[in-house]
């Protein structure tokens, strides 16, 4: 038998699919005995949950004991999350489950981003989160490899230095999750 763990689930966009996602996964962990915190964001707003998330959770932190891991998604700035924990946090093993990502998903035609040069900002806070993870889980086989081959190239077309270990790193801790 395994050691019950403590896991907090953190989902910044808590809705739809993503609600479907987190509140599924927590009753999983649940049954298998874990204890679970769930700690959710309305599912609006979704560029201000990826720059803003961390920021709310970490004062969350401060005064109870770490979990044993903590899981979130694709809308969390993860690289920002860790920069933000306390010192008794360091060892929380942090698992991001990519649901979707920005260096894939196709651009509204109305949004202004795309116009004003800022479309490579979300799909390197998705690079730079699942850097940042212990662990990084995509919801199919296809997913995991389009957003492989999407951050090649995404990385070859930046300047120099190149960084191709990082995606090798990425990809020795990736796993595909049904």
């Amino acid at each position: 038998m395994t050691t019950p763990l403590t896991i907090w689930i953190c989902d910044p966009f808590h809705t739809g699919s993503h609600a479907a996602w987190s509140l599924g996964i927590a009753r999983v962990f649940e049954s298998a005995g874990h204890t679970v915190v769930l700690h959710t964001l309305p599912g609006r707003h979704w560029k201000w949950r990826m720059h803003g998330a961390a920021a709310t959770w970490a004062p969350l932190m401060r005064d109870v004991d770490p979990p044993d891991v903590l899981i979130t998604t694709d809308m969390c700035d993860v690289a920002q999350l860790r920069g933000l924990m306390p010192r008794a946090w360091t060892a929380v093993k942090v698992v991001t489950m990519f649901h979707e990502n920005q260096l894939t998903f196709p651009w509204s035609p109305d949004d202004p981003d795309r116009e004003n040069g800022r479309d490579n900002t979300y799909a390197y806070v998705n690079l730079s989160s699942a850097l940042a993870s212990d662990a990084v889980w995509f919801n199919s086989k296809h997913h995991m490899e389009v957003f492989m081959e999407a951050g090649e190239l995404w990385m070859k077309a930046m300047p120099k230095p190149h960084v191709p270990h990082l995606l090798e790193e990425l990809r020795s801790k990736s796993r595909v999750m049904h």
